[in-house]
């Protein structure tokens, strides 16, 4: 696990701790909208860095639930910008723990290779959403209008 989240996405290195990954995991912090906007950014990076091969799993994490009454990010945005991305869909709470573990073994226990135990914002676990199309060359869609 590599927490590249304090680096510039302008960094060279970046690509290297991406390059050969599992899965990605994107975070974001649901009190803070324009770490959500940022997410394109860092979703075209790993693009960028898997090229022409497949895509490996990736979430969209939602993060500081246990704050949620500051929430900026709307539910909606953060669903479907998973739903278009074909993301599996996470919220958490690093403070209080609240789904962190359950979010890091939907992965190793989905049930088919594009799809994931997800949980939604109450934290109740269901079944993913994923369409299996994850490394067919889909691009991550603009925020703006979503």
């Amino acid at each position: 696990v590599w927490d590249i989240g304090g680096q510039s996405i302008g960094s060279s290195m970046l690509g290297n701790y991406i390059y050969g990954a599992h899965a990605v995991v994107l975070c974001y912090d649901i009190t803070n909208y324009q770490s959500f906007l940022d997410l394109e950014d860092w979703f075209r990076l790993v693009h960028k860095t898997f090229g022409h091969r497949p895509l490996p799993y990736v979430a969209l994490v939602g993060n500081k639930t246990d704050i949620s009454h500051l929430r900026t990010v709307k539910l909606s945005k953060h669903q479907s910008f998973a739903a278009l991305n074909d993301f599996a869909s996470f919220f958490v709470s690093a403070r209080t723990g609240d789904n962190v573990t359950a979010t890091f073994y939907s992965h190793r226990c989905r049930p088919g290779p594009h799809h994931a135990q997800e949980a939604g914002p109450d934290g109740q676990a269901g079944r993913g959403q994923g369409s299996g199309t994850r490394g067919t060359g889909s691009w991550a869609r603009p925020l703006s209008g979503v």
